[in-house]
């Protein structure tokens, strides 16, 4: 093709557009067969030669569509390569992540279960404190009673004593009393006569006297 692409001022086109003419003596009627013989071939040589115009034209245009083709397919070929690397960076990406949260999901399972032993260990202790407790309030409630029950049992002792002491000191005083008011009897009888002997002394010196007693 490339023969033809300038076929119109290629040499041999023209050789063949203008051929020689033979300097023939003929009648007039063989003249006229080569005249219309060679208004055919120029017929069909002029058709050929549009006929590869319009082959070049097609050619040309067979050619731009490639290129606008190749280039269209370059260019999807460079954005699916484009698509392509950032398939696989969000892929890479997505992988990070899920690796990421696989190792965070791991330590959250590791803290929650060490936290869950932790917690477990604490409510242990917790339980055994509380039945520490518990026993000591028992034996703090046993003991609360026992010193109850000798604070009554003082108490009602002390009272009992406190009773008999007021009793005896009741019959002491009593039996001082009883003592003191003989002795007072006593004393008093004892001043009595007494008196009446100071009494009759004293009347006595006053008769002596020549005195009434009764006038004094």
């Amino acid at each position: 093709m490339s023969a033809c692409c300038g076929i119109r001022s290629c040499p041999a086109v023209k050789d063949q557009k203008m051929p020689p003419k033979k300097k023939d003596k003929g009648n007039k009627k063989g003249k006229q067969k080569k005249n219309g013989a060679e208004h055919d071939m120029e017929e069909k040589f002029r058709k050929t030669v549009l006929e590869v115009e319009v082959l070049r034209d097609q050619l040309a245009l067979r050619r731009d569509a490639a290129r606008q083709a190749q280039a269209k397919g370059a260019e999807l070929k460079e954005r699916l390569l484009l698509l392509e690397q950032k398939l696989q960076q969000e892929r890479h990406d997505k992988e990070d992540i899920y690796a990421e949260m696989i190792r965070k999901y791991k330590e959250l399972q590791q803290e929650s279960e060490m936290r869950t032993q932790d917690l477990e260990v604490a409510v242990k202790k917790l339980q055994e404190e509380l039945g520490n407790c518990h026993q000591e309030m028992q034996q703090l409630h046993k003991k609360n009673q026992q010193i109850t029950l000798e604070k009554n049992q003082a108490f009602a002792e002390l009272q009992r004593t406190r009773e008999r002491v007021e009793a005896d000191c009741e019959k002491i005083l009593h039996v001082t009393l009883d003592n003191l008011l003989s002795k007072l009897n006593a004393a008093k009888l004892g001043w009595t006569a007494q008196a009446i002997s100071i009494h009759s002394g004293y009347k006595q010196r006053l008769l002596e006297c020549g005195l009434n007693p009764l006038d004094i």
